[in-house]
């Protein structure tokens, strides 16, 4: 029992460390940019986006893979805030589920996937309660993302890759 906590606590602070900031640390580096070749960023001669183009918001979808599930994981970006929804048509209800204490930052993603109450459970069509921490890095380029997620202490793997 010892050396199971042990390994998962090392894990966890390996899988944490990215997420965390010391003050030893170089300061933030901005955002990641989801790049989309076929909707470039428009910018001024300043080399900063216009207005009309911050104000809009810009969503990115991705085929996602965890486990044996596969679905659509989207991602919306508006007013340099993060928003996104997990769908897998073959669970509960198929309707998006809300990507929870989603961050980006750093080419890093972290969000949770939870139903947390019975209000969730029947909104959902879940059979139970859960809590599942999703953490992955995209790929320079952005059309992939590669990560684990752990559940009740188990780790296992997941990828999504752009539409």
């Amino acid at each position: 029992m010892k050396k199971k906590l042990a390994l998962f606590m090392l894990v966890s602070a390996v899988l944490w460390s990215p997420f965390c900031k010391t003050a030893q640390e170089k300061p933030d580096s901005p955002d990641i940019d989801i790049p989309d070749p076929d909707n470039p960023v428009k910018e001024t001669e300043s080399g900063t986006p216009d207005e009309e183009a911050a104000s809009e918001s810009e969503t990115t979808e991705y085929y996602v893979t965890v486990g044996k599930f596969e679905g659509v994981l989207r991602i919306v970006k508006r007013d340099g805030a993060y928003s996104g929804t997990i769908q897998f048509a073959s669970l509960g209800k198929g309707r998006p589920e809300e990507m929870k204490k989603l961050s980006i930052r750093n080419r890093l993603i972290y969000f949770e996937r939870s139903v947390n109450n019975a209000k969730e459970m029947n909104e959902l069509g879940a059979s139970r309660l859960y809590r599942q921490v999703y953490r992955g890095e995209f790929t320079a380029d952005g059309m992939t993302i590669k990560g684990t997620f752990s559940e009740a202490g188990a780790l296992s793997s997941w990828e999504a890759r752009k539409k």
